[in-house]
């Protein structure tokens, strides 16, 4: 059970479970942060104007070298050895050669637990780190963030944390070793090398799992090439188009100039001609991304990276018709099989497993395990 301590969660430790931050966009200022060395809060805060949708777009704080915030309050209770955090964060270096930005996960006296550090490029991208514990920790512990420069600085937005641990019982994976054994569609499209599921430039259309599934997690990682576009299908049946005939998650590299003016609805996490998706939480192409779908009842979910990219309700989506125009009544759907959406570009997914979710709150048995 989560508690709220300040403006941060403190939080229990479960698998993969994202550490959510107050205003992680910096829209309204440093509040859930303490600032320290060489500015006032009152500096750090700016609008930057040379991001974009996808790394900053708004707000950011500058940090000058020597600069440091720190959250408020803890973002976890303890750590033990093994377990790590994982983080991402839109940064650019805006004065100096080298400029450096330090994340540490710090003890209540100020020392340093582990830590992990990022020298960022001129112009802006998204970049992530590790931060892994190498022996327990027993908190409460604090994110700080400093910038290490002679005389640079560095722009921060879009920060986001994940605390990455093994799924444990109740999820089953969906690929076992290096066989598609289980699924059905265009098995010439995709392949398996170390687990890992490839689809190649030209190749790789629709692929189905022969289960089917109602309510659920879906966790995976992904990987894109410049311009790739793919996508995940929930609640689809074995035929037709699953945007329309089921419901279709977006797989797309929002970075590539191909696709600056597609619809809101169209972009990565969205549920395609329903529901957009946030922008400004994936990491670019040739780095691996972390993804969980939910979708239970009516209630669809999207986490990207650690981060919150789509939470709503599908019959709300529907009530003044989708926002493509166009007719969607595999929207209604209860249970369908899940799979890819291939478009012809190269695209590569791992450690994809599911785990159903049983809707106890509402006395029901809810969510199934394959079938």
């Amino acid at each position: 059970m989560n508690m709220l301590f300040g403006m941060h969660l403190l939080a229990v430790l479960l698998p993969a479970q994202p550490l959510p931050l107050i205003d992680p966009e910096f829209t309204d200022g440093l509040g859930s942060w303490v600032a320290s060395g060489s500015q006032d809060a009152s500096s750090m805060v700016v609008k930057d104007g040379g991001g974009s949708p996808d790394t900053s777009a708004g707000e950011c704080v500058h940090l000058a070298s020597g600069a440091t915030i720190e959250t408020r309050a803890p973002i976890l209770r303890s750590m033990t050895v093994g377990k790590s955090i994982h983080f991402t964060a839109s940064l650019a270096a805006r004065s100096g050669e080298g400029s450096s930005v330090r994340f540490d996960l710090v003890d209540s006296s100020g020392a340093i637990h582990c830590s992990d550090s990022i020298v960022p490029s001129k112009e802006w991208s998204r970049y992530k780190g590790v931060l892994i514990s190498k022996a327990d920790a027993p908190g409460p512990l604090r994110l700080r963030i400093t910038c290490v420069a002679d005389s640079g600085s560095i722009l921060l937005d879009n920060l986001s944390l994940e605390l990455v641990d093994s799924d444990g019982d109740g999820f089953h994976p969906l690929v076992i070793g290096d066989s598609l054994e289980g699924w059905i569609g265009d098995m010439d499209g995709y392949i398996v090398e170390d687990g890992v599921i490839r689809v190649k430039s030209g190749t790789g259309g629709d692929l189905r799992t022969k289960s089917q599934f109602d309510d659920f997690q879906l966790r995976f990682e992904f990987l894109l090439a410049p311009g790739s576009n793919n996508g995940i299908a929930v609640r689809s049946p074995l035929e037709g188009n699953a945007a329309y005939e089921g419901i279709e998650i977006q797989v797309l590299d929002n970075f590539s100039e191909s696709y600056s003016t597609l619809k809101t609805w169209q972009y990565h996490g969205s549920a395609y001609g329903l529901m957009p998706a946030k922008r400004g939480w994936m990491l670019p192409p040739g780095q691996w991304n972390r993804e969980e779908i939910r979708l239970v009842g009516r209630r669809l979910t999207v986490t990207l990276n650690g981060h919150v990219i789509l939470d709503g309700d599908i019959d709300q989506a529907l009530k003044e018709g989708a926002m493509s125009g166009a007719s969607h009544p595999g929207a209604a759907r209860s249970s369908g099989h899940l799979g890819f959406c291939g478009h012809g570009t190269e695209a590569s997914f791992r450690n994809m497993r599911i785990r159903p979710v049983i809707q106890r709150a509402k006395g029901a048995r809810g969510g199934a395990a394959p079938r």
